[in-house]
């Protein structure tokens, strides 16, 4: 890669999904081994995460020259950068429910709502504001001037679905059923932006939506795993409900690079950012749904808890939870 290439990409806030169209083409003759995305992601998963961390976040990683180009050139592993702030973002909540099992104050709903923000503030809100131009270039009319209104009106109609359902969900999950739910979707919403992006051209860039759906399905049952480490909750039924959300990210990609393509006649970068906050309401609405259609099911014998998680909203391993204090002396 060249200095100038070098230069223009780390000025351009869209760069690492331009490269997606610089990914190996399918050849019709050849298809995509898992071998060969094993392979890939073997050798560049960590660099790649490295440059991409130092790029594109506020996290404060050091990266080469090198290792920013390898995340330059293997965008198809953004969930890898979803799993490492989603396992964080699961962490935090469960030590908020310790925190909350301590001291008996129901601090959730504050910090759930720091935590949608922290999402936007670790990419330094650039999806947000993907969000805004793609529904200015969506609803051209709404627009006054330079000003994008309809793109102001789409963000402010999806951050508020977003709270809303987060919120909903709470009263279903408990504290640390927000943890995992919220571990899961920083993955999946970042592979649908991939698949979205790679829904551009004659065909799609099945190369590209394998790596990010295979890393994604990892992430998530890894994140899955330690939750149920962290809880003492082995539920293989968890695992299936995140393996769920993946698939259901790739659905929601795809899904809006085919109606962008359809509505503009093309996919522009903003869709790709917008997608990450469309698909981040839209996940946590289908979550919800299979919260109550799966953890809502009759139990035999007498229910542990009316949370659909069977969980107290502060409920850590339970010899830790039984010696720690209680609010009230209890």
């Amino acid at each position: 890669m060249s200095e100038d290439s070098k230069d223009k990409k780390s000025d351009d806030p869209d760069s690492w999904m331009d490269d997606l169209d610089d990914e190996p083409e399918d050849d019709a003759s050849e298809s995509v081994s898992a071998s060969q995305i094993v392979s890939d992601v073997t050798v560049n998963a960590f660099p790649a995460l490295k440059g991409m961390l130092a790029e594109k976040t506020i996290i404060p990683v050091k990266a080469t020259e090198e290792e920013r180009d390898v995340g330059y050139s293997n965008p198809s592993m953004l969930p890898l950068v979803g799993a490492v702030i989603g396992m964080g973002l699961m962490i935090f909540i469960w030590i908020i429910s310790i925190v909350e099992d301590v001291t008996g104050a129901m601090v959730w709903p504050i910090f759930g709502l720091a935590t949608i923000m922290a999402s936007a503030l670790i990419f330094k809100f650039a999806f947000l504001a993907d969000l805004m131009n793609f529904g200015g270039e969506l609803f051209p009319k709404m627009n006054k001037g330079p000003v994008p209104l309809g793109g102001i009106a789409l963000a402010i109609f999806c951050i508020a679905a977003t709270v809303a359902i987060y919120l909903g969900l709470y009263a279903f999950a408990g504290t640390q059923g927000m943890g995992l739910v919220v571990g899961i979707t920083e993955v999946c919403v970042l592979n649908a932006m991939v698949c979205t992006r790679a829904f551009v051209g004659d065909k799609i860039n099945k190369t590209g939506v394998a790596m990010s759906t295979a890393i994604t399905m990892v992430s998530v049952i890894v994140i899955t795993v330690v939750w149920m480490l962290l809880t003492g909750n082995w539920d293989v039924m968890f695992i299936v409900d995140a393996a769920a959300a993946g698939v259901i990210s790739i659905v929601g990609g795809f899904l809006i690079g085919f109606l962008t393509n359809r509505v503009l006649g093309y996919v522009p970068d903003t869709a790709a950012g917008a997608s990450v906050e469309l698909t981040r309401a839209t996940l946590m609405g289908v979550i919800m749904f299979l919260v109550m259609a799966l953890r809502g099911r009759s139990q035999p014998g007498p229910p542990r808890h009316p949370n659909p998680f069977h969980l107290h909203s502060g409920s850590p391993w339970p010899m830790l939870r039984a010696s720690l204090p209680r609010a009230g002396g209890k």
